[in-house]
């Protein structure tokens, strides 16, 4: 990243403090764990101005979620980042390890002192917020249901955890469900407690 490494020369202290937040917290809309990362760690890869006007947290796909620090914005950003240089600054076939510019840029890190880190390229899209939270509720509404589903035929005992990969799958079924909760959970209902147990098990 542009930010350069996140502990070398400014920082003394090498321990640091991660903030992670459960997809049960209302602002979360990934349906998984997210992970905050600060502006600074991203300079140089995302605009300054949606630095400025975004809390940036990665979730557990890795995708950078940007969320509008000013309440009333209608959309948040995503941001997906891939290793390789940019084609404007490498051309069509990019920085190919062991090439000529791929050691350029080692000596010139050296001879600075500094951490070579892997280039990257930044994919950035706006998404409305209204859209990603109906979403999330609709999940998160099937979701209820599954957990009611266990609890009713004893096939769990203890808290109910969601994981991430169970979360999108359900949102897969319910965007087969033509996005409606009540054919989704329906779908749901309709599992056989010894059909599951089978495929659990075997």
């Amino acid at each position: 990243h542009g930010a350069g490494h996140p502990y070398a020369q400014s920082h003394d202290e090498l321990k640091s403090n991660v903030i992670t937040r459960e997809w049960t917290v209302e602002e979360n809309l990934s349906l998984g764990v997210e992970t905050f990362v600060p502006a600074r760690l991203l300079r140089g890869v995302v605009p300054e101005t949606l630095l400025q006007s975004h809390r940036f947290w990665q979730d557990e796909a890795d995708l950078l979620r940007g969320y509008p620090r000013q309440e009333g914005r209608p959309d948040m950003v995503t941001v997906s980042l891939k290793m390789g240089a940019h084609v404007v600054h490498a051309g069509a076939q990019g920085v190919v390890p062991g090439s000529a510019a791929s050691n350029a840029t080692a000596r010139a890190a050296a001879a600075d002192n500094s951490v070579v880190l892997a280039p990257c390229v930044a994919t950035i899209r706006r998404r409305p917020l209204r859209d990603l939270r109906v979403r999330r509720n609709r999940i998160s509404e099937v979701i209820s249901r599954m957990e009611a589903f266990l609890s009713r035929e004893k096939l769990f005992s203890g808290t109910f955890a969601c994981s991430f990969d169970v979360a999108r799958r359900v949102g897969e079924l319910v965007a087969l469900a033509g996005h409606s909760v009540r054919l989704a959970a329906r779908a749901v209902d309709a599992v056989e407690p010894a059909t599951l147990m089978a495929r659990t098990t075997g």
